[in-house]
């Protein structure tokens, strides 16, 4: 009876962190003190900024209390930087119900999911690639949808978290899932992707995104032409504006920046909105292969770091 009457207290407290609407971040790992987290489509629970040493309660109340219900790690002195610790849900505000934050960050981004009753934590790192990639992004996709005809996204020069594409997305007749799309964050299906929470969801009413889901749902095309569409991939945040069917001169103008490099496996990918050279040298100096054009493939011959160089720019390359 005891067994029985132990087990429904503790699926109280569970279902009582899927139907809450609002969890805090609070201790002194919190800037303030003080942090709501932000509650995404799916249910989960979501943390993104700064911390600093110290304890890190997540509890219902914004002001830690001895009534506070928390949720608290299985495991003593759990880090909040793990690949998943199952929580369990206790009232109080003793240190041993506190995760643990080591040293101050500005990229802490942790997530509390209520269905699996766990803590997922990282230090977020920025993409140095992004790709929009779909049946509606361009024609002859007939059999399945083809990497190479992804279009990069643009990095901002203020904030390397944002990435930008503008561009004509259109139901192209006879493409596999002609009116979808999705967010690569690398020239490859894996193992970084960006979604939405439902499949066919409108990217002009999308606001979040879900980073890695574990369905591989599309935005849907509303209607026929120009876009452009902003993440951030910190945030898990995306917007997108319709700009109409004639081709803006903001979409070119906009675009042309320096070239885009990208390394998979042994290929140095340059892509670029006007014509260039592109030369892959070794670090001393020594060129190795010369291409003109807008998208350009430049094979390394092993494994190493080399640097692109072209008109506008001269980068260090890491091929694997």
């Amino acid at each position: 009876m005891k067994k029985i009457i132990i087990s429904f207290l503790f699926l109280s407290l569970v279902v009582s962190a899927e139907a809450q609407r609002a969890i805090y971040a609070v201790g002194s790992a919190v800037p303030g003190e003080s942090q709501e987290l932000e509650k995404f489509a799916d249910g989960t629970f979501h943390f993104h900024g700064t911390l600093q040493p110290g304890d890190l309660f997540l509890t219902t109340t914004s002001i830690l209390r001895s009534t506070s219900l928390c949720y608290a790690p299985k495991y003593e002195d759990a880090n909040i930087v793990n690949d998943g610790i199952p929580y369990t849900s206790a009232r109080g505000n003793s240190s041993s119900l506190a995760w643990k934050v080591l040293f101050s960050a500005d990229n802490y981004r942790f997530v509390l999911d209520p269905s699996s009753t766990t803590v997922r934590g990282e230090l977020f790192e920025w993409w140095y690639e992004a790709w929009i990639v779909g049946g509606c992004v361009a024609p002859d996709q007939t059999d399945g949808w083809d990497l190479e005809k992804a279009e990069p996204m643009y990095q901002s020069i203020n904030d390397p978290y944002v990435w930008t594409w503008r561009g004509l997305l259109k139901n192209y007749s006879g493409n596999v899932e002609s009116k979808r799309f999705k967010i690569l964050g690398q020239y490859g299906w894996n193992p970084k992707s960006l979604h939405p929470f439902t499949q066919d969801a409108s990217i002009l009413d999308a606001t979040q995104v879900a980073y890695n889901y574990s369905h591989d749902y599309k935005w849907n095309l509303v209607q026929n032409g120009y876009y452009s569409i902003t993440v951030n991939i910190f945030l898990e945040t995306i917007n997108a504006t319709y700009l109409g069917t004639q081709k803006p001169d903001a979409v070119s103008s906009a675009l042309a920046s320096e070239p885009q490099i990208y390394a998979s496996g042994r290929q140095v990918r340059v892509v670029s909105d006007r014509l260039l050279t592109a030369t892959l040298c070794t670090l001393d100096g020594r060129q190795l292969v010369t291409e003109s054009g807008t998208d350009l493939r430049l094979t390394a011959p092993s494994p190493g770091v080399y640097v692109v160089k072209t008109d506008q720019t001269s980068r260090k390359v890491l091929v694997r």
